[in-house]
C-alpha cells in the first residue's frame, strides 16, 4: 500500500503546473500592458485628432472673419484681447490662447536679388544686420558683437544672390564656399533657387557666424515662395510702436529717404496720434496721412512708397489646448484689398 505524501510524480506534477501558470501570468501581464499601452496611445491620438481639428476649424473663423470684416477690425480686435491676456473656449472642444494677428509687409524681404556695387539694398541689409546683432547680444544670448563692414556685408549678399540663382556658376567676388561649401563642418552644395524657408538663411556663410537668433530673423526677415517680389513698406493704421521707427531706421544711409529717417521719431508720433476706432481707421488713405504730415512741416518724395494703409502680408500665430495635448499654429497669407477680395495662404503649419 502506498503511503500518502510528496512521492517524486506529485512534486513534478506540482513544479510543472507552477512553472505553467508562472508564465501565464507573465503572458497575461505583458498582454495587459499592451493593451494599457495601445488604449494610452488611442487617447492620445483621439487628443491630437481632436486638437488639429479645433485647430483647422479656428483658422477657417479667422480668415473667414479677415474676409467679412477686413483686416484692419480683426487685429484692432485682437490687440484688445492681448491686453487683458487673451484664451477662450472653442465650443467646449478646447482653448484658443497666444492668438497672434500682424502684418509682415515691413520685414526685409530675402528673396529679393542684391544688385551689388554697394547699392542702396545692401546698405538696408547692412543696417538690418547691425540692428539684429545689437538685439541678439541685448537678449543675452552670449554672443557678444562685433562690427561688420562694407566687405563683410558684401560678401554675405553674394552668398545669398550664389543661394538663389539658377545656375552654377559661381557668384563674382564671392571667395570662399562657391557652389560648394565646402569649409562647413557637413559640406553642401548651394541651393541654387529662391529661399523656401527662413530658416534657410542660417546656413548661409557670413550669416551663420553671426549666430543670430531664431527669434530675432522672425522679426526682421521673411521670405514669399510665390516667385513675386512684394514691397516693403508699413502699413500706417497698424503700425505700432517702436516698430514705425526701427523700419524707416534701416534706411539711414539711402539719400532718397534721408527725410524720412531723419523725421522717423515724428512720423511714428503723428501715426500714434491717430488710432482710429475699432472698427475703422483714421486713415482711409495715404493722401491724408501725407497731408498731416505737411501739417507738421515733414514733406516727403520718394519715401512715399514706404507707407500704405492695408496689408498684403500677414502672420497668424495661436496655441490650442485640448485636455493635455496642445498645438502651435503658424500661418503666412497673403491679402487682396485686405482681406476682403481674396485671401492666399502661403504656410499653414501645426506642431
Amino acid at each position: 500500500m502506498e503511503k500518502l505524501g510528496h512521492s517524486p510524480k506529485h512534486g513534478f506534477a506540482l513544479l510543472l503546473t507552477m512553472s505553467i501558470l508562472m508564465v501565464l501570468s507573465i503572458a497575461l501581464i505583458q498582454i495587459f500592458e499592451n493593451r494599457s499601452l495601445e488604449v494610452a496611445q488611442l487617447d492620445n491620438s483621439t487628443q491630437q485628432f481632436k486638437a488639429e481639428s479645433v485647430a483647422r476649424s479656428v483658422f477657417r473663423v479667422l480668415l473667414g472673419a479677415i474676409h467679412e470684416r477686413g483686416l484692419y477690425q480683426v487685429v484692432s480686435a485682437n490687440r484688445q484681447y492681448q491686453k487683458f491676456g487673451f484664451s477662450t473656449d472653442v465650443a467646449d472642444l478646447g482653448v484658443l490662447t497666444d492668438l497672434l494677428i500682424q502684418p509682415v509687409d515691413f520685414r526685409f524681404e530675402l528673396n529679393q536679388k542684391f544688385k551689388g556695387d554697394a547699392s542702396d539694398r545692401e546698405t538696408v541689409f547692412k543696417n538690418m544686420l547691425i540692428l539684429c546683432q545689437k538685439e541678439n547680444e541685448s537678449q543675452d544670448t552670449g554672443e557678444t558683437y562685433f562690427e561688420l563692414n562694407d566687405r563683410d556685408v558684401y560678401g554675405i549678399v553674394s552668398a545669398i544672390n550664389d543661394w538663389r540663382d539658377d545656375d552654377s556658376d559661381p557668384y563674382p567676388d564671392y571667395g570662399e564656399g562657391i557652389e560648394f561649401y565646402g569649409s562647413v563642418e557637413y559640406p553642401f552644395e548651394v541651393k541654387n533657387s529662391p529661399f523656401d524657408f527662413l530658416s534657410e538663411i542660417k546656413l548661409i556663410p557670413g550669416i551663420n557666424q553671426l549666430k543670430l537668433s531664431d527669434f530675432i530673423i522672425k522679426k526682421y526677415f521673411r521670405v514669399v515662395g510665390n516667385g513675386r517680389i512684394p514691397d516693403e513698406f508699413i502699413n500706417i493704421n497698424l503700425g505700432l510702436e517702436g516698430e514705425i521707427v526701427q523700419f524707416l531706421n534701416r534706411y539711414d544711409g539711402v539719400s532718397k529717404y534721408e527725410t524720412a529717417v531723419a523725421n522717423a521719431l515724428e512720423i511714428e508720433e503723428i501715426i500714434l496720434r491717430n488710432p482710429g476706432n475699432q472698427t475703422d481707421p483714421y486713415f482711409k488713405n495715404t493722401s491724408d496721412f501725407f497731408k498731416a504730415l505737411e501739417q507738421e512741416g515733414v514733406i516727403l518724395e520718394e519715401e512715399k512708397k514706404l507707407f500704405k494703409v492695408q496689408s498684403k502680408y500677414v502672420e497668424i500665430k495661436y496655441i490650442i489646448l485640448v485636455d493635455q495635448y496642445q498645438l502651435g499654429i503658424y500661418s503666412l497669407i497673403e491679402l487682396n484689398n485686405d482681406g476682403k477680395n481674396g485671401i492666399i495662404i502661403h504656410t499653414f503649419s501645426i506642431n
